[in-house]
């Protein structure tokens, strides 16, 4: 139920309400110390009440300093009402292994409403927290709220708002992807996944479904969003919740394509079984196809890679 201290929240910024639901940021970072450097600051602004949500970092095994430049961060703001903490991890796990962690610490927190994933190079705006939460708080149902993501380079282009799984196409069609944001329904809509890179989630959903597949990078939002739908929750897209994100390369990238491949084949066996040994033949011929090519031969070997891996119930960082 919206209540009316939060009511007087979204109509009244000025007179912001202790009584706001508690939120815990988890942020997970590899080697983007600037980029989560600038994005902590704006976090520190958000037009939210100050005690009522904090932050914690889960640090994937940095090499770039990222651990000394959180500490003095966390040093500096100290006297804060925020409450920052930082996960240093042994060694880099992933996305979806930083989520989890950082998923599990909120839990074991056990004062937080609600959960806000977030990319450390994504760049909220100073209400799209307010906009989450208040997106949330209106639904009766069970409901995860994703957030629309923009292009970092062109803020008025949506990149994704959400997105429809395509099973037999063997990839995700992105929603309003390439429109202009003024094109957005005003209504919150529903989606078969919200991105990782700004997804709100009820502690109860979280304790509920615990963290991410091990996948390691791509994919978990999906997983774990459809896992969310068969425990009653909707996923819904709250269009006036932004955040701008570089937007993905094109070009080959060494380990992607691995990822992609095996993990879809993952959800597909949990989620959509009936297409998993079309999917597994149809990559199987493609990658066949592109190895008498030289210039796709490294994507080749990596899908094959990925079909051995899945069917050897591989998971996790590519080995």
């Amino acid at each position: 139920m919206f209540t009316k201290e939060f009511t007087r929240l979204i109509l009244n910024t000025s007179n912001k309400s202790a009584s706001a639901p508690i939120i815990e940021i988890v942020i997970v970072t590899y080697n983007r110390k600037a980029d989560l450097l600038d994005q902590l600051r704006l976090l520190m602004h958000l037009d939210y009440p100050k005690e009522s949500y904090g932050i914690t970092i889960v640090n994937n095994c940095s090499n770039d300093d990222t651990a000394s430049a959180v500490d003095e961060f966390i040093a500096h703001n100290e006297d804060s009402k925020i409450s920052i903490r930082a996960l240093n991890l042994p060694e880099n796990i992933g996305g979806s292994g930083g989520f989890s962690k950082g998923i599990g610490a909120a839990i074991s927190q056990n004062s937080a409403d609600y959960i806000w994933l977030l990319d450390d190079d994504a760049t909220p705006q100073e209400n799209t927290l307010k906009r989450l939460v208040g997106g949330a708080e209106r639904e009766a149902s069970k409901s995860i709220i994703g957030g629309v993501i923009l292009d970092k380079s062109n803020v008025e282009k949506v990149t994704e708002a959400g997105a429809k799984v395509r099973w037999w196409k063997a990839r995700q069609e992105l929603l309003f992807s390439g429109e202009k944001v003024n094109n957005l329904p005003e209504e919150r809509f529903e989606s078969e996944y919200a991105s990782a890179a700004c997804m709100l989630i009820p502690m109860a959903a979280a304790k509920e479904l615990q963290g991410f597949a091990n996948f390691f990078l791509h994919f978990d939002d999906v997983e774990w969003c459809l896992r969310a739908k068969k425990a009653g929750y909707k996923t819904l897209i709250e269009p006036q919740a932004r955040v701008a994100h570089p937007t993905k390369k094109e070009l080959y990238r060494p380990g992607i394509k691995y990822y992609d491949v095996r993990n879809f084949l993952y959800v597909a066996a949990r989620h959509y079984s009936i297409a998993t040994p079309y999917l597994f033949i149809r990559f199987l011929v493609k990658a066949t196809i592109c190895s008498l090519s030289h210039r796709k031969r490294n994507e080749s070997l990596e899908t094959f890679k990925a079909l051995f891996d899945f069917m050897t119930k591989t998971q996790g960082k590519l080995q």
